[in-house]
Formats: C-alpha cells, sequence, structure tokens
C-alpha cells in the first residue's frame, strides 16, 4: 500500500520533532499515538531517541520503565525483527536497538535475543561502527545484575572471526569499543587481541584520552601483553598528560601494571 509506505517518512519526522523538544511525556504521546501504524525504521528511531532523551537520568528511565508505552514499543520491534527473514534485516536497525537498551539498562530478554540471533546471521553485513556498538551494547547488558543467566557469547564468537578478516577497516576508536566489549564481558580470544593490537599501533596518534584509557584497561583486563601496542600509547598519553581525566588516567596506569608494563617517563609524569 503506497499511501501507508509514504506515512513512514512522516511517522519518523514527527518522533523526530517530539524528542527535539525533550520533553519525555509529549515523546511518548507521540509513539502512543503512532505504535500501530509503525515500521521497523520508526520503531527503531522511536526506541533510539527515548534513550538519548534520558541516557544519564536515571530517574527518567525508571519513569520511562515503569510506562506501558515502553513494553508496547519492546514487544512491537520483537515481533517486527521476528518477523523478518535473516537477509532483509538492516545492520544498522540491530545496532541501534541494542545500544537503546544499553543506554536505558533494560534487559529485554526476547528481544535481545532476536537482535543476537539476527546479527550472528547477517555479521558480515556489519559496518565497523555497527559491529562495535552492538558488542559495546551486549558488554553492558550482560554486565547488568539480572544477566547472570544470559550471555551473548554466539554474537562475540562471530564478531571474533568477522573482525579478525576486516580488521583493516576498522579505525581506533572502533578497535578501542571492541577490545572493550569482549573484556567486559570476559570473552577471552588472544588471536584477536592480537590483531587489534598490529592494527592500532600506526594509529594511536588519531586516539582521544578516553580511547587510549579504554584500550589499556581491556589489554590489562583481558590479560594480553603486547609491548608495542603499550609503548605507543604510553609516548602518546605522555604528550597529552593534562588532557586526561583522573579515572582515565588511573584506568591506563592499572592496564600497565596488570600487564607488568613499565614506561619509565610515563610513570614518572603520570605520579606527580
Amino acid at each position: 500500500n503506497s499511501g501507508k509506505r509514504s506515512s513512514y517518512p512522516w511517522i519518523n519526522t514527527q518522533i523526530i520533532a517530539a524528542a527535539e523538544t525533550g520533553v519525555l511525556q509529549h515523546l511518548l504521546a507521540t509513539v502512543v499515538a503512532h505504535l500501530p501504524q509503525m515500521n521497523l525504521v520508526n520503531l527503531s528511531t522511536a526506541i533510539h531517541r527515548l534513550a538519548k532523551l534520558t541516557a544519564n537520568d536515571p530517574r527518567a528511565q525508571a519513569e520511562l520503565q515503569q510506562h506501558k508505552t515502553m513494553g508496547e514499543l519492546l514487544q512491537a520491534i520483537t515481533t517486527a525483527f521476528a518477523r523478518l527473514d535473516s537477509g532483509e534485516v538492516q545492520p544498522q536497525s540491530l545496532s541501534n536497538v541494542a545500544w537503546s537498551l544499553a543506554a536505558m539498562r533494560l534487559l529485554d530478554r526476547p528481544l535481545i535475543q532476536v537482535v543476537a540471533q539476527l546479527t550472528v546471521a547477517n555479521i558480515n553485513r556489519f559496518k565497523p561502527f555497527e559491529l562495535s556498538t552492538m558488542l559495546w551494547a551486549l558488554a553492558k547488558l550482560g554486565s547488568m545484575q539480572q544477566a547472570k543467566t544470559w550471555s551473548a557469547k554466539s554474537v562475540f564468537h562471530a564478531a571474533a572471526a568477522h573482525i579478525m578478516k576486516q580488521v583493516q577497516h576498522f579505525g581506533f576508536r572502533c578497535l578501542a569499543t571492541t577490545a572493550w566489549a569482549f573484556a567486559t564481558a570476559k570473552q577471552r580470544h588472544a588471536r584477536l587481541f592480537r590483531s587489534i593490537a598490529a592494527q592500532m599501533v600506526p594509529m594511536v596518534h588519531v586516539a582521544n584520552c578516553q580511547e587510549m584509557a579504554n584500550t589499556a584497561w581491556a589489554f590489562g583486563t583481558a590479560d594480553f601483553h603486547d609491548d608495542q601496542l603499550f609503548t605507543a600509547l604510553a609516548e602518546k598519553a605522555l604528550l597529552r598528560l593534562n588532557e586526561f581525566k583522573p579515572q582515565e588516567l588511573s584506568n591506563v596506569l592499572w592496564g600497565f601494571a596488570t600487564n607488568s608494563f613499565f614506561h619509565e617517563a610515563f610513570y614518572a609524569s603520570a605520579s606527580v
């Protein structure tokens, strides 16, 4: 039905306009008004905008989780994904939905299971940013208390094989996020970390402080030692020491110390 198809872009503009007011109740009312007519793009836009609007606001997130619209939205997304043939799914929709759930600290098992299955089936179609975001989200959700009996191991397994073949297409930020996700999810993979380290060394000059801190922490947590990478990180960090937040600097120091890596100039300056 072409009339219905032409209304999907209009629904998206309504969701975005409501989100940009910054008023949660207005965005929820807009979602309620259009939910029965939404397609998957509309649904993933709705959850993504709700997540962005309530990010870093535990009270707003708690309010959202109690709202019956949230349950209806999650159910609609789960149903829409489940109806798709695996080749029809857009990796960006999967990545956006997973990021949204993690940002809202919302472990919806039926939805996450469908997302995980479709991710494994479409792993070769993910762009580096989409895949590293997916892994970040799954690691974040997996670290929640209620996730004890849930695991995204199959996604990490498929992602490791894919990333090792495609590592040259990954920038520093995506690799840092990937290493952090594997370490946080306690997914040990020495060959993947070796290939990430080799790709990172020539790119350290583009890394920001948070990416360097996440990398050092991830390699320390994964107990994977790479002298060349650590030396490059220490030399770059030395030049930008005054830009590091205290937590970032302590993550770098911890990552180095855990791996028994010592860079005299960096330690001397960092401890001042």
